[in-house]
């Protein structure tokens, strides 16, 4: 007779693909660092790569607040109360990692380039960070909602909180590139062109 093999069970099929994407998530992060903190990106091209990372975090934060949306009217229009805890938990998880990421990122960015941020980039940057930290902090209050026991409050909240950091990430962009417009290169860098 062979010798049985053992089965892996699935939530250890769970546990290896989490993380995998974990680590994928990781390089790619590591990566936008070290694209980032090359001293032979000019200032300019440094200002466009943060500008075109936000833009590219504000489409996923909307790709995950549509997804929630949708899905969220498929269930009630299937006659439930909507989808559950979970789900919706699985969905702001995502949003917050995005942010929490970004924040982590574009702090190192700035500080290894201040050179290249002009005092209203800095202050853009800076309010931002406030509003996210605000919005985190928020994240943290939904999950106490969950503990109590009110699963309707908590999917009325994350959708709103979906909305709100899609928003924050629109707004923030929008006042980068009326900022960018007076934005002068420094010195060093005009003198190289």
């Amino acid at each position: 007779l062979a010798a049985a093999q053992p089965v892996e069970r699935p939530i250890c099929q769970v546990a290896d693909a989490l993380v995998g994407s974990v680590d994928t998530h990781l390089a790619e992060w590591d990566a936008q660092i070290e694209v980032g903190l090359n001293a032979t990106v000019n200032c300019s091209m440094f200002l466009e790569f943060v500008y075109l990372s936000r833009d590219r975090i504000r489409l996923q934060l909307e790709y995950i607040k549509g997804n929630f949306s949708q899905e969220d009217e498929a269930f009630r229009a299937a006659g439930g109360e909507g989808a559950s805890t979970t789900w919706a938990m699985t969905h702001m998880s995502t949003a917050a990692s995005l942010v929490s990421a970004h924040i982590h990122i574009h702090g190192v960015l700035a500080a290894a380039r201040p050179e290249c941020l002009s005092e209203n980039l800095q202050l853009l940057f800076l309010m931002s960070l406030r509003r996210l930290k605000t919005l985190l902090h928020g994240q943290l209050r939904h999950l106490w909602i969950i503990f109590q026991g009110t699963a309707e409050l908590f999917r009325q909240g994350a959708a709103r909180w979906l909305a709100e950091l899609v928003e924050l990430f629109e707004a923030d962009l929008r006042t980068m590139e009326t900022v960018m417009v007076s934005w002068v290169p420094p010195p060093a860098e005009r003198a190289e062109a």
